[in-house]
């Protein structure tokens, strides 16, 4: 516990919550899932030539989030120090599919928020949307679903991806099976 309060620089619990009692072997589990905190370098590799780079569109992608995120926190009246605490504890992975174009076709978007309080536990959120334009039809499709971790009833082990019991879905419009349209494909 005290490695993982200094490593991350966690907040001591308010005493009038009432928090469970956690082991060590939540503790251990804390450590092996959550990664060191990292410097993020100044500055981005991109420059205006590599606009059309996924990389560098992933790249303002996340830097947009984060900037909303700083504005909903300051509009909300939190706290400057906690603010920038809640924003150190975030991750956010974009991989998106850009066409030459430069429009969006398809995002897989993970972001992981750790409780900034000494509570070995962090949300991560996961966001899956594909948009395509066809000929005669339109493909689209839109989920978000989280999960908490580590998992008390798994720890470090990660879920499998198509069990559903491992993540609550908050919204989604997909289908694991599709029903059949009943349409021929038209050339």
């Amino acid at each position: 516990r005290l490695a993982a309060v200094a490593a991350h620089q966690l907040l001591a619990v308010p005493d009038s919550w009432s928090a469970p009692a956690v082991g060590e072997a939540e503790w251990a589990d804390y450590l092996r899932v959550r990664p060191k905190p990292q410097v993020e370098e100044e500055g981005s590799d991109c420059s205006d030539e590599d606009g059309g780079d996924e990389d560098c569109q992933d790249q303002d992608f996340k830097t947009a989030i984060l900037k909303d995120c700083k504005r909903v926190l300051r509009e909300n009246d939190v706290d400057s120090e906690f603010s920038a605490r809640l924003l150190d504890s975030l991750s956010i992975i974009p991989d998106g599919t850009w066409p030459d174009f430069g429009e969006l076709r398809t995002m897989e978007l993970t972001s992981v928020l750790w409780s900034p309080y000494a509570i070995p536990h962090g949300v991560e959120f996961k966001m899956h949307m594909h948009l395509r334009g066809r000929n005669y039809s339109v493909e689209f499709g839109f989920c978000l679903s989280y999960r908490l971790i580590p998992d008390p009833k798994l720890g470090v082990k990660e879920p499998d991806p198509l069990d559903t019991a491992a993540w609550t879905v908050v919204c989604s419009n997909e289908y694991l099976d599709a029903p059949s349209t009943g349409l021929d494909e038209v050339d």
